[in-house]
């Protein structure tokens, strides 16, 4: 489902980031990485690869200007993440 949609998605209009070299390289790094430790079954690997997966999608979010969207890094935990320290809104705002 990621590598058939998500590349094609369209991009918001407030996102100031272009999105398929993104995608791209989660696509090439992260998916594997997971894949690869669930087929091997290694929980260690597998939580290793959720926490960079999820550091990879947060760092997108924080460049596209939605920092308020934060993937937790831990698997099973709430999304959003709740525990995260609240971002402010912006000034004269909401978010």
């Amino acid at each position: 489902m990621f590598e058939a949609d998500l590349p094609h998605a369209p991009r918001p209009e407030d996102v100031p980031i272009e999105l398929t070299p993104i995608v791209a390289a989660f696509a090439a790094k992260q998916l594997p990485a997971l894949q690869k430790a669930i087929e091997a079954h290694d929980r260690a690997g597998f939580d290793a690869a959720f926490a960079e997966a999820a550091r990879a999608y947060n760092a997108c979010h924080e460049a596209a200007k939605k920092a308020f969207i934060e993937v937790p890094s831990r698997a099973g935990a709430a999304v959003p993440d709740l525990s995260a320290p609240a971002v402010a809104a912006p000034a004269g705002g909401t978010r």
